[in-house]
């Protein structure tokens, strides 16, 4: 059974955080002429997307995406393995997001200057799988920090890989489709 925090996340934030990762990265790289140029082809869905993005601008959006859903996802699935308390969760959302940004936009921005020119389902396995292993660490780290045992730890890190994996995956498919590689 789910305890208030996470009955809050779900009810109220992550509806939220979810509308955010769809607003957020059109406000940031709005422009006047893009704004309008959009309000005047409202339903196509290249009407922004044809400016190319710096990897700099690419890596931070897709951040910003990514970490969103897959912070939210993992605090929830600490919370439901562990039994953590809203206090544990709070502090474990922040330095869950501290520290997967602190890995995510350095591994993405390094993947988008040195990596293939374009992506495929073979180099977007790649990356899911590669990334995984990196965060598995981090995600056993902080587990084990949080909870003070192994076996809750190696759950979480299995469970966080599942749901992670699928959400890093919609991510990449998602940046292709808004804004390929150019």
């Amino acid at each position: 059974m789910c305890g208030s925090f996470e009955r809050v996340c779900i009810l109220r934030i992550l509806p939220c955080l979810f509308t955010m990762t769809l607003i957020v990265p059109n406000l940031v790289m709005a422009t006047p002429e893009g704004v309008e140029e959009a309000a005047h082809s409202v339903g196509t869905p290249t009407a922004i997307s044809t400016e190319v993005l710096s990897p700099t601008e690419r890596a931070t959006l897709k951040t910003i995406t990514f970490q969103t859903a897959a912070n939210l996802s993992d605090t929830l699935v600490f919370g439901a393995l562990v039994g953590a308390s809203a206090n544990t969760s709070v502090a474990f959302l922040l330095a869950n997001t501290a520290s997967a940004v602190a890995v995510y936009f350095p591994y993405e921005l390094a993947w988008s200057t040195l990596g293939p020119p374009t992506s495929t389902t073979e180099t977007i396995a790649i990356k899911t799988a590669l990334y995984q292993a990196i965060t598995s660490v981090r995600n056993l780290a902080l587990g084990y920090a949080f909870s003070g045992a192994w076996l809750p730890s190696a759950a979480f890190v299995g469970a966080a890989m599942v749901v992670d994996s699928a959400i890093y995956v919609a991510n990449e498919y998602l940046w292709d489709i808004y804004r390929p590689i150019q």
